[in-house]
């Protein structure tokens, strides 16, 4: 008989520094394109929503002066429908790639966290319990998913918005633009204070949550195994 063959032992990748590095680290190396489509997309979408209300004002101007020059008005008007479905498609488009990402990244996800600890050894996963880990994995894929989102579909449109608005209000006097300069300031400071406290008490919460359904896993399917090897009715008196 031929012996079996010995698989070699894969040995265990060194995790990233910081969740924020694993994930842009994973999407430059298999989502770079997608990724870059989400952004032009945001930012097509978010540039053309902007642009609806100064098309809007022009044209409502148009109709305000006397006598109104209806060939400007109703190129204005069709200038109007045609951004807003630009801009309706550009966000039709984002959702259909985000969809089309979300999937593959997620399962690219758990399988580099399960690889890295595919490569410990025994001992690890004494000292760790199974249906904690497994949780981890889990929620590794939801994990990157919500950061997809935040960057493309929050981040992205913000820093568009703020944009548009610094070059709007450069246009009008200049206590405005300043005024508007020092909110943003104290916005991001402000967000800045609450993320840097926020951020631990959701890793103590992702903790817990790991911990809690670990231990309701591992008590499951350590019932099953003592109920498929000993005698039931001895063990339930």
């Amino acid at each position: 008989d031929k012996p079996f063959p010995i698989l070699p032992q894969t040995p265990p990748s060194i995790p990233p520094s910081s969740p924020h590095s694993f994930f842009f680290g994973l999407i430059w190396r298999e989502f770079r394109y997608r990724a870059l489509a989400l952004g032009l997309l945001s930012v097509a979408g978010m540039g053309l929503m902007g642009l609806e209300p100064l098309l809007l004002r022009d044209l409502v101007n148009t109709l305000q002066a006397k006598p109104v020059n209806g060939h400007t008005a109703m190129s204005l008007f069709y200038l109007v429908v045609g951004v807003w479905f630009l801009s309706m498609a550009c966000n039709r488009l984002s959702d259909w790639v985000e969809l089309h990402t979300s999937p593959a990244l997620r399962m690219r996800a758990q399988e580099a966290l399960y690889a890295w600890l595919d490569g410990h050894s025994p001992t690890f996963f004494q000292s760790h319990m199974t249906g904690n880990l497994a949780q981890k994995v889990k929620q590794v894929g939801t994990a990157v998913l919500s950061l997809l989102d935040i960057i493309f579909d929050h981040f992205v449109r913000l820093l568009v918005a703020v944009v548009m608005a610094a070059v709007v209000l450069s246009e009008v006097p200049a206590h405005f633009f300043w005024s508007f300069m020092v909110w943003l300031v104290l916005f991001l400071w402000v967000s800045w204070w609450f993320a840097k406290r926020v951020l631990p008490l959701s890793k103590a919460f992702g903790e817990a949550a790991s911990h809690s359904t670990g231990i309701l896993s591992d008590i499951t399917s350590h019932m099953d195994a003592v109920r498929a090897n000993a005698r039931q009715d001895f063990e339930r008196e």
